[in-house]
């Protein structure tokens, strides 16, 4: 796995969290897994995140990756206006 492959599986999580608590604690280790690879010498393309999502059709504001329009539940709207749910 590639180091963009567990940046975007981490945002997967943090993105596809079913409640507030899950999304806060994956939000905490999504920081700490960037600082971690940071502290190591390496980087992460936090704007290749935002593409990951993109050419999967989804239209929604983020950032970095993360939605910033997050819900409990729900997915952002992809290209084709319909909101998906994760539960």
């Amino acid at each position: 796995m590639t180091l963009h492959e567990k940046h975007c599986n981490i945002l997967d999580r943090v993105n596809n969290s079913k409640t507030e608590d899950e999304h806060q604690k994956n939000m905490a280790y999504l920081r700490a897994w960037r600082d971690g690879v940071k502290d190591a010498g390496r980087e992460v393309v936090l704007v290749d995140a935002d593409w990951y999502y993109i050419e999967q059709g989804y239209d929604a504001p983020m950032c970095c990756g993360v939605w910033l329009d997050w819900e409990p539940g729900i997915h952002s709207e992809n290209a084709t206006g319909e909101r998906r749910s994760v539960a």
